[in-house]
């Protein structure tokens, strides 16, 4: 009876320390990977999320965020395989993984293919990132008219009170929207709606913002607002690009702007954007063969 009570001791002790049990130590995984994630720590988010891949519980969900991270380290074709197992028998994760799959796509060239995913969740409930993605790709080749049938579908979201001005994630989406329909004021307004809910701790919200400031001639704006994200996830190769773009933008500082774009391709070495700064570094060098 004493030895029993010894061992319940200790387990709750180990209990009240933080010591997890091994299914204990998988739900945890789940939550560090998607933290580490986000502050662009890919090898912890690699680690935790394997861990969590073990665990039923937490499989699918952890499928959801391997896609991204395989999205973001330029595994493309594994990000589409992934992304695809996390999607399947559920509607609702099939619709949150939709755009990065697609994504992952339109990096292999395969934009037709990314426009059936999209388009297979675009009338689903809270598909907004879905029909954001749409009109993106859409705009990218040359169909507008098209492109804003599906970006009307976030505007309408947020005219019939779906996305509220308290909704970082939507607000953000509303502003993107705006931005792509050429709507610049409105898409300012959205993005400080955004922010004012907590997008300031989101990095996607942040590029796209910096993106519009650079548009619109605004490169001290861009900078600040590029400087957050990458306090935020300093090892992103997509902030490292950007923050590339606004030293050029800013300084014309060549010999930055390149150390940045070759950090970025040892994150991701498929990266298109990156070779686009790279080869407009060269040509502004004369470097023409290179």
């Amino acid at each position: 009876m004493l030895q029993t009570r010894r061992w319940v001791a200790i387990a709750l002790l180990a209990t009240g320390l933080g010591l997890a049990t091994p299914a204990a130590a998988q739900d945890d995984a789940l939550a560090t990977g998607k933290s580490a994630l986000a502050l662009s720590k890919y090898d912890v988010a690699a680690t935790e999320l394997a861990k969590a891949l073990k665990n039923p519980k937490t499989k699918a969900e952890a499928q959801v965020y391997q896609t991204r991270l395989l999205l973001w380290t330029g595994r493309y074709a594994d990000a589409v395989t992934v992304g695809k197992k996390a999607g399947a028998g559920s509607t609702p994760r099939k619709v949150r993984v939709a755009r990065y799959v697609a994504e992952a796509l339109v990096r292999q060239g395969k934009a037709a293919d990314a426009i059936k995913i999209l388009e297979a969740v675009k009338n689903e409930s809270g598909a907004f990132a879905a029909n954001l993605y749409l009109g993106e790709i859409l705009i990218g080749q040359g169909k507008r008219k098209d492109a804003e049938t599906a970006l009307m579908v976030i505007i309408n979201g947020y005219n019939n009170d779906e996305i509220k001005d308290d909704d970082a994630t939507g607000m953000s989406y509303v502003g993107r929207a705006t931005y792509l329909m050429r709507s610049y004021e409105e898409a300012n307004s959205s993005f400080n709606k955004a922010e004012q809910a907590g997008a300031k701790k989101r990095v996607e919200t942040l590029l796209w913002r910096a993106e519009l400031f650079l548009d619109k001639y605004n490169p001290g704006s861009a900078g600040s607002t590029v400087n957050d994200a990458a306090k935020l996830a300093p090892n992103d190769p997509r902030v490292l690009v950007a923050l590339a773009h606004v030293k050029l933008e800013q300084a014309m500082d060549f010999r930055s702007a390149d150390k940045l774009i070759e950090r970025a391709l040892k994150i991701d070495v498929n990266l298109a954007e990156a070779y686009f700064v790279r080869a407009g570094l060269r040509l502004r060098t004369m470097a023409l063969a290179e």
